[in-house]
């Protein structure tokens, strides 16, 4: 039945569709590298690195005005690195990273449709059959008027 629900599909190929999304964040202004992206890490601070990304599906439109997703658009929009004390004093040797990844959820969606679709093909052949019926019956019309006029 249409109704009964599916098992799910293997998330395997869609996964091979999407390369790794490298984020880049600005580590000297906590103390680290940029070129290589490297911090070192002091005992007693908290490092919170946070990040906002773009996945932006990317649609394309058949003649038949069918739509598909053909392929993602992804980006990194921000970073920040921050670094703070930790200030429990039974955890000064500790080290806390946390990692703060935000989906952007204002995001919409790219449509790149055909020109001429099959609808709009339908609407001019429409129209032109109907400039043929406006000449034929013009035509006709004249037709009549000359026969009377002889």
């Amino acid at each position: 039945p249409r109704s009964f629900p599916r098992p799910p599909r293997p998330l395997g190929p869609y996964r091979s569709r999407f390369q790794p999304l490298e984020v880049t964040w600005d580590l000297a202004t906590i103390g680290g590298r940029n070129d290589d992206q490297v911090l070192l890490l002091l005992p007693g601070t908290r490092y919170l690195l946070e990040a906002t990304v773009q996945f932006q599906p990317v649609y394309t439109e058949d003649v038949m005005g069918a739509r598909r997703i053909s392929t993602w658009r992804r980006q990194v929009t921000s970073t920040t690195a921050s670094r703070y004390a930790i200030n429990d004093p039974n955890r000064t040797h500790t080290v806390e990273v946390r990692y703060h990844i935000t989906i952007d959820p204002y995001v919409s969606p790219i449509t790149l449709a055909r020109e001429y679709t099959a609808r709009r093909f339908a609407g001019d052949v429409g129209a032109a059959v109907g400039f043929l019926l406006i000449g034929f019956l013009l035509l006709r019309l004249h037709r009549r008027a000359a026969r009377a006029l002889r």
